[in-house]
């Protein structure tokens, strides 16, 4: 950091610097992530903790080299250390999707740093048979049309605010 206070430090490395300081407290070592995938998810996760306008990340790369790792750790960070953050992830085929969302899913799940978050915090949409998911499987508790199914049943009371469920 004295290279940075000095001036010694080209400006990548300076930016490089500030993005690494600026995401330490946020729990990332348990995700064992490469410098490469460290820098990736701290740009983007950065950008967020800064208050810089919003931008579009790409993460590309061939098999193996942790994209997906990469994404739902981002995903994670959000949702746990910046609440009130809207995220919208893509990907080309279902699998990818499915994927990412069953790891975050397990990644909510897993979590034992004390934060809050819920799985209602998270919403799948797309064609449930296409996506193959089934009543039993994790995803349901994210997917927008299980929700629908169980929300069917409850009926709105204004009643101090309350959504009561009739059964």
């Amino acid at each position: 950091m004295q290279a940075a206070e000095d001036g010694t430090l080209s400006s990548p490395q300076l930016s490089q610097c500030l993005t690494r300081k600026s995401v330490d407290d946020l729990g990332l070592e348990k995700f064992n992530l490469n410098d490469s995938q460290l820098n990736a998810v701290a740009d983007c996760v950065s950008s967020a903790i800064e208050n810089r306008p919003p931008s579009l990340k790409l993460i590309w790369g061939p098999p193996g080299t942790g994209k997906t790792k990469n994404i739902s750790t981002i995903l994670w960070t959000m949702l746990m250390k910046m609440k009130g953050l809207r995220t919208l992830t893509c990907a080309p085929t279902n699998t990818a999707v499915l994927e990412i969302a069953s790891r975050i899913v397990r990644l909510v799940e897993q979590s034992s740093d004390g934060s809050v978050c819920f799985l209602n915090d998270i919403v799948l949409f797309g064609n449930k048979e296409k996506m193959k998911i089934r009543h039993e499987d994790d995803l349901s508790m994210v997917f927008l049309d299980s929700r629908a199914e169980r929300l069917l049943p409850c009926s709105c009371h204004a009643q101090a605010g309350c959504i009561v469920c009739a059964r």
